[in-house]
């Protein structure tokens, strides 16, 4: 009997070990348990580096590397930022390097399937053990998928027709993106509910969340607004990128090419309605208090058009969820080492995170063998391949016109220096409005750029018949060839107005109409600080409302 009451006298007074963690219920989940495959060091730098190199070498295609991007995916506004980002390398209007446009799309096809397959694994893996995984693990798994996400879609367009021309290649890889899109989107929807990472309670388990899912505060609410859009965008502009003849994807560009269209409609009904009834000057006068918000209207919906359906706005989109990841991931670290949250040590370094940085030399060095290897070529006869480089190189420049030329070898290909300057003008370099050359360019379906406005938004017939009554002026401005460069004169509001008497302009046209050779010319500098203020905006807005999911 004593014995018992000493052993209980010795249970009572021992010291009680605090709960490290407590992920199967939801009562206590004060501690964290590091988890370094998750949250480790290694880990995430090994992530982040190859996400990053993947956008940065997407981006150097899509500036430096001529028919990157098919021909019917690049704006105007895309040729006018490569225009801008070439000329201060330009010798002579050429670049002084040559970059093979088939082995650089290799590499960021590569690149960007490592990304597409492990952003889609990190969140099966978030979701499959949402028992067991913690809120703060979640959230650090599904930050990297973001990066995944978008920097797959850089590197998707810069592949070009490498990708567009196989559908085994689209195939696969296809769901493979949809799958990314839609857990991250559900994911947004765990991380931003009220009860998610709440302070001393990062250690519970995703489960806790998701039992009571569906509380969220008015911010949350816009913010999911937000990323369900840009999700939704995400997917639509893959599947018009890999399908262009979906008809959702007809949908989906109706939809945003009536964005610009609608006011130019508009003012087209105003302008056709005064010519039928007289040109008073109380009419005129209406007619300009009328005019006036659908043409300002015209120029904003137009110039976040151009914005928004350019490759260099996925391109900026790319970048900034990288950098907002990486801010996020970096915060909740630093918050997380700064609180007596974590149990554990996720900054050693041992052989789980050496590892992924010692595998980041697959990747690059083959890269680098791609990119500058020697192709190993071992021809039945004839001159070695270098000897007729050389050789062809040494012809007469009436010769360079007329014959084939044999390519340039893959070791030779990247910072070649251009000893000859062809005579042919290069126009993806001086023109912003010339479309870049139709050589092995994938062949799509007529884009809505060339459809008139009136087939965009479906205009009314008795619109259409109206047509023959604004006067031999616009007859003969809708009659003469030269209509796709009168943007020359396009500094006049008149000569504005004219055209937006046409029902029968195509928004190719009033790009045509619009953009100017010379980089600072009005419009230019009009949609150019449209870019810049857009971006600067949404960066702004990003890190200022804590936007990092």
């Amino acid at each position: 009997m004593d014995s018992t009451n000493s052993t209980n006298s010795t249970i009572s007074t021992t010291p009680s070990i605090p709960e490290i963690s407590s992920t199967s219920t939801c009562e206590a989940g004060y501690y964290v348990q590091a988890d370094p495959d998750v949250a480790g060091i290694g880990v995430i730098l090994a992530f982040l580096i190859t996400a990053f190199l993947s956008f940065a070498l997407a981006t150097l295609t899509f500036l430096y590397v001529d028919n990157a991007v098919p021909k019917e995916a690049e704006t105007p506004l895309d040729r006018l930022v490569v225009k801008i980002a070439r000329k201060p390398f330009l010798k002579e209007g050429r670049l002084p390097w040559t970059l093979n446009r088939d082995l650089m799309q290799q590499v960021c096809l590569m690149l960007g399937d490592q990304q597409l397959v492990t952003g889609a694994s990190i969140l099966i893996v978030c979701f499959s053990t949402h028992l067991d995984i913690t809120q703060y693990h979640f959230i650090i798994g599904a930050t990297l998928s973001f990066a995944s996400f978008a920097t797959f879609q850089a590197t998707a367009i810069a592949s070009g027709e490498l990708i567009r021309d196989s559908e085994l290649k689209k195939a696969w890889r296809f769901p493979w993106f949809c799958i990314i899109i839609v857990m991250a989107t559900l994911s947004s929807y765990v991380v931003m509910d009220e009860n998610f990472l709440v302070p001393g309670q990062w250690g519970l388990s995703t489960q806790c969340v998701l039992d009571h899912l569906g509380t969220y505060s008015p911010g949350s609410v816009v913010r999911l607004v937000l990323w369900t859009i840009v999700a939704a965008d995400g997917v639509m502009s893959m599947a018009k990128f890999f399908w262009p003849r979906l008809p959702l994807v007809t949908i989906y560009d109706h939809f945003w090419f009536a964005i610009p269209a609608l006011p130019l409609q508009a003012i087209s009904l105003v302008n056709m309605y005064f010519l039928k009834n007289g040109h008073g000057k109380g009419r005129r006068t209406i007619g300009f208090i009328l005019q006036a918000p659908l043409i300002v209207s015209f120029w904003i919906g137009f110039a976040l058009f151009e914005v928004w359906y350019s490759v260099n706005f996925d391109l900026f989109r790319t970048y900034l969820i990288l950098v907002v990841s990486t801010w996020g991931v970096y915060s909740l670290r630093r918050e997380v080492k700064d609180s007596d949250y974590l149990q554990g040590e996720e900054d050693s370094w041992g052989f789980g995170q050496i590892l992924p940085l010692l595998l980041l030399a697959l990747p690059l060095f083959q890269s680098i063998e791609t990119v500058f290897g020697e192709k190993e070529t071992k021809p039945i006869s004839g001159p070695s391949p270098d000897k007729q480089a050389n050789s062809s190189s040494a012809q007469p420049a009436h010769h360079a016109h007329g014959t084939t030329q044999t390519p340039l070898q893959p070791s030779t290909f990247l910072l070649h220096h251009t000893q000859t300057k062809s005579s042919q003008p290069d126009h993806h370099l001086v023109d912003p409005i010339a479309p870049a050359s139709n050589a092995g360019v994938y062949s799509a379906p007529p884009s809505l750029r060339d459809q008139p406005i009136r087939a965009i938004t479906r205009r009314f017939t008795a619109l259409n018949a109206a047509g023959d009554r604004r006067g031999n002026a616009n007859a003969g401005l809708s009659q003469n060839p030269n209509t796709t460069v009168i943007s020359r004169d396009l500094h006049s509001i008149n000569v504005f107005i004219r055209i937006l008497y046409q029902d029968n302009l195509s928004i190719k046209e009033i790009e045509q109409a619009m953009y100017t050779d010379e980089i600072l010319s009005p419009f230019n500098v009009f949609i150019l600080f449209t870019l810049v203020a857009l971006y600067a905006t949404v960066t702004w807005a990003c890190f200022y409302y804590d936007f990092v999911i």
